[in-house]
């Protein structure tokens, strides 16, 4: 999101036009940090479905406590819950928990990853959703979940690895205000997954970009 307010109102936009069970957030909510920021949330949330979150580089315990404060926000912190019959791990970026947006070193993330494959395998009951913010975070998982979720790099994806579908949303925020410093413009993006019960299947994607310096959509 990156404190976005295009990026706030596409979210409540597509909440209401899709009418989604629940939404999913990788994080970086904001671009520093900050209590400046600290009510950036509050302006498109709570929404009228549950929203699961989960904090960025560019998050700080004080963005963290401002969306605990939320109605409807719940906060994973290595945690899982389930929504709608589908149970979601949700795992913060290790650089969260301090007051820089720096993003966490290699050797953390690696550090990470055997952490959260851990947890992961651990689960009672499994999940179908395993979340994270830095797509290296999950770097253990494949083959363990059907989905996961990632955010950070700005680069909206999908893969399949060892029949795990891997699913990067880019940025809905645009990339925040770095995104107007790269080369070639880093466009609003977000996803929304279709998934099948009984037994629990991921059906289809769909993917929203829109562009906003070109005001073109996809």
């Amino acid at each position: 999101m990156h404190s976005s307010e295009a990026a706030a109102r596409l979210t409540r936009t597509v909440t209401d036009l899709y009418q989604v069970d629940f939404i999913v957030d990788t994080g970086d909510s904001t671009d520093l940090g900050t209590g400046f920021e600290a009510g950036y949330p509050a302006t498109y949330l709570p929404l009228p479905k549950p929203y699961v979150w989960l904090a960025g580089n560019h998050d700080t315990p004080t963005i963290v406590r401002s969306l605990q404060g939320i109605p409807g926000v719940t906060v994973l912190q290595s945690e899982f819950v389930s929504i709608s019959g589908i149970t979601i791990a949700g795992f913060p970026d290790p650089a969260s928990a301090s007051l820089s947006p720096a993003p966490s070193t290699d050797a953390r993330l690696v550090e990470d990853a055997a952490r959260i494959a851990g947890i992961v395998g651990q689960g009672n009951p499994g999940s179908f959703m395993v979340a994270v913010h830095d797509p290296k975070q999950a770097a253990r998982l494949p083959g363990m979940v059907p989905v996961v979720l990632n955010g950070h790099t700005h680069r909206e994806g999908i893969t399949v690895r060892d029949g795990t579908v891997f699913l990067d949303v880019g940025s809905t925020g645009g990339g925040g205000f770095r995104g107007i410093n790269h080369e070639g413009e880093s466009p609003s993006t977000l996803q929304i997954l279709y998934i099948k019960k009984e037994p629990l299947k991921l059906a289809a994607v769909d993917t929203i970009t829109i562009f906003g310096f070109s005001q073109e959509f996809s």
